[in-house]
């Protein structure tokens, strides 16, 4: 059981369904469940909102995250009547791999493709949209500019986009920085602290005492990983056309961990990006304080967006 927020009823996994699927070596953790059937009533959407024929949610965490951490959003989804389902990138959460390690950051793009299929082929959903976190965005995001038709072909109408990697904002010494790109390349295994001063990821105590006591979070960062995340980001920093499929982005005034400017910059000038900045928020938006006011923005866009591109039924 996990706690929801003060004043509301504890809440078990929403999963109902786990999976383990190969992908390049990698053995994945997916996972998902059917939308929740609530009744109608003055406090909740009207029959509508539950129908069988809602596009599915593919949860796509962010780095040192996992999908065990978002039972409260994904409890609170499937009661707005979508299907949820998700992954543990490799190297997370409950997938195999050395914690945080990738050989190339196209692997991240050919797991996200295994995963929607496989959640798809076990739901029998076929349309969807992908929610992604932090690095789980940035990995939505060049498979956009790098594939710009995979995502689509496996169903996916559009993407929702909490706080995405495109720059780090933590200050870090310059020194393991520069140790980061070298050893990316000399030294790929290795993984260190990343120095600087602590920061927070949420306003609400008690999800920031969850984070520091889970322990498939882990808190060192991977030297190829950040090489490659790191020409990652700079690739989609640098794209400034349209994009293949809707995206909307929710982000953090105040994070402390990715730059708030460069994201809006992105969300600025790529044309058809709908973005909402919330000022005073830290970058886990989905745990932060009023998180239930982010959980109705990002509903509001699904909606607005099924209705201008009706599902491919």
């Amino acid at each position: 059981m996990t706690d929801r927020l003060p004043g509301t009823p504890p809440f078990t996994d929403p999963f109902t369904t786990h999976l383990t699927i190969p992908s390049g070596g990698a053995r994945l953790h997916v996972a998902g469940g059917p939308a929740a059937v609530v009744a109608a009533s003055a406090s909740s959407p009207s029959p509508e909102a539950y129908s069988p024929d809602r596009p599915g949610l593919f949860l796509l965490p962010g780095y040192a995250d996992h999908l065990g951490r978002y039972a409260e959003t994904v409890h609170h989804l499937r009661n707005q009547g979508y299907p949820v389902w998700g992954m543990d990138p490799r190297g997370h959460g409950l997938s195999s791999g050395r914690r945080g390690y990738v050989r190339r950051f196209a692997d991240h793009l050919d797991d996200l493709e295994a995963g929607v299929d496989a959640a798809q082929r076990a739901s029998g959903v076929n349309d969807w949209f992908v929610l992604a976190h932090s690095t789980g965005a940035l990995v939505v995001l060049l498979s956009l500019l790098k594939r710009p038709t995979a995502l689509a072909a496996l169903g996916v109408r559009g993407a929702a986009l909490t706080s995405p990697l495109l720059g780090i904002r933590l200050k870090t010494p310059l020194w393991r920085r520069a140790l980061g790109m070298v050893a990316g390349a000399l030294l790929p295994r290795l993984s260190i602290q990343p120095g600087g001063k602590p920061y927070h990821n949420s306003h609400d105590p008690v999800e920031q005492q969850k984070r520091l006591t889970d322990p498939l979070v882990f808190t060192t960062v991977n030297a190829r990983w950040y090489a490659e995340a790191s020409r990652a980001m700079a690739l989609v920093r640098g794209h400034a056309g349209p994009l293949p499929l809707p995206v909307g982005v929710w982000f953090a005034g105040d994070d402390q961990l990715v730059d708030p400017e460069v994201t809006q910059r992105f969300a600025g000038d790529v044309p058809g990006v709908a973005w909402t900045r919330y000022p005073g928020m830290y970058h886990e938006i989905l745990f932060e304080v009023d998180r239930p006011r982010v959980w109705r923005d990002i509903v509001a866009w699904l909606e607005r967006v099924g209705q201008e591109s009706p599902a491919g039924r």
